[in-house]
């Protein structure tokens, strides 16, 4: 009779297990980060399938090098820089350095800063492919990335940042760089854009970042401004404030409320959650998606091939394929040394240097409390 009973309780444990181990994956959620890296832009986008985008580094603070290393993030599928201001690249150089980027994306207007070169020079050792900011969609497992297309060629950064609209079933997020009123209003004209749930508003939340038009066009439900405390520019100014209040967007920002993550759900659903004690908000799929989903833009209802061209080769490369087949594994291996990086400065061959990026800096925590990194120079 033990026998048999024993015999019964290991039948039933085998059961449970196989069905334990056969039972699907619960569903999960696309997420988008945006980092509080101070006066600058920082966004992490992952899919459901893991997949990785960054939009922007912030400035050379070390900043989303750290939020990434505490995410235990070791590879990004896509980099896109909007722009290539030092606010937005500049710490760019330590997560090309200490992560692997499998192609990246920027508006092709050369810039004359150290962080441009410093980029530069890393993304040619790295060997990592580069995509031209054409209008094309990139699908990203689950969620589609579609770039904008720009205005005729323009010596402005700000004015030929590269714009990006995400979208999963039925939700949408419009991210604008530091776009000024001559892209937006090319935008509103030639993108064909949508009503969005989530717009990152442009250029810090200045004055010439947003107007009553631009928010009539787009109609977000939330704004997210990434800006820095008591900054100098004085961003956001009071009249982009406005003009969003009188709308009746939910403002978010990241100088009051810290690292902002934004979780869309399967039906499209999204839950905004803040790094400060601020209560979580919950917006219901009828609201996230106002308008109908994309279309796909191609023959036959596919996606428009995707055109890359490698650092290497400088031509288009045949391999690339539409859909980005490298996820994040989710690995905690990486350690970032941020007291060892290189020996000698690309720009001039000489000297050293140390810490997150180019320069002589060295991270610093704030205070006890807080887990961020401030930089201070050596």
């Amino acid at each position: 009779m033990k026998r048999l009973r024993a015999s019964m309780r290991f039948a039933t444990s085998v059961l449970l297990l196989v069905a334990f181990v056969s039972a699907p994956a619960a569903a999960q959620d696309l997420v988008i980060r945006f980092f509080n890296v101070g006066q600058g832009d920082a966004a992490l986008i992952t899919s459901p399938e893991g997949k990785t985008a960054l939009i922007d580094g912030g400035d050379n603070n070390g900043y989303a090098s750290h939020d990434l290393d505490q995410l235990h993030i070791d590879t990004l599928d896509l980099v896109v820089a909007s722009h290539n201001h030092a606010d937005h690249i500049g710490g760019l150089w330590d997560i090309l350095r200490t992560i692997t980027v499998r192609a990246y994306m920027e508006n092709g207007i050369a810039a004359t800063s150290n962080a441009y070169y410093d980029v530069i020079s890393m993304l040619h050792a790295k060997h990592v492919q580069y995509l031209a900011a054409t209008p094309r969609t990139i699908q990203l497992g689950s969620i589609a990335l579609r770039i904008l297309p720009m205005p005729s060629p323009d010596k402005s950064q700000n004015n030929s940042s590269v714009g990006v609209l995400v979208t999963y079933r039925g939700f949408t997020a419009l991210f604008t760089g530091d776009a000024e009123g001559k892209e937006r209003k090319y935008w509103e004209a030639h993108a064909e854009l949508p009503h969005v749930a989530v717009l990152k508003v442009a250029h810090h939340g200045s004055v010439n970042g947003t107007d009553p038009t631009w928010v009539e066009a787009t109609q977000p439900i939330v704004a997210v401004i990434s800006v820095g405390a008591n900054n100098t520019y004085h961003h956001p100014a009071e009249k982009t404030l406005s003009t969003l209040e009188r709308a009746g967007v939910q403002v978010y920002r990241t100088d009051r409320d810290g690292d902002i993550s934004v979780t869309v759900d399967s039906l499209g659903g999204f839950t905004v959650r803040a790094e400060t004690s601020e209560p979580v908000r919950s917006w219901p799929a009828a609201s996230a998606s106002p308008h109908s989903p994309l279309e796909p833009r191609g023959r036959s209802g596919a996606w428009p091939t995707l055109q890359s061209t490698d650092w290497r080769a400088g031509s288009p490369s045949s391999s690339a394929t539409t859909a980005l087949s490298t996820r994040c594994r989710g690995s905690s291996s990486r350690r970032v040394r941020r007291r060892a990086a290189c020996s000698r400065c690309p720009r001039t061959g000489a000297g050293s240097r140390t810490g997150p990026g180019p320069g002589s800096m060295r991270p610093k925590r704030n205070d006890g409390s807080s887990e961020r990194w401030r930089c201070s120079r050596s």
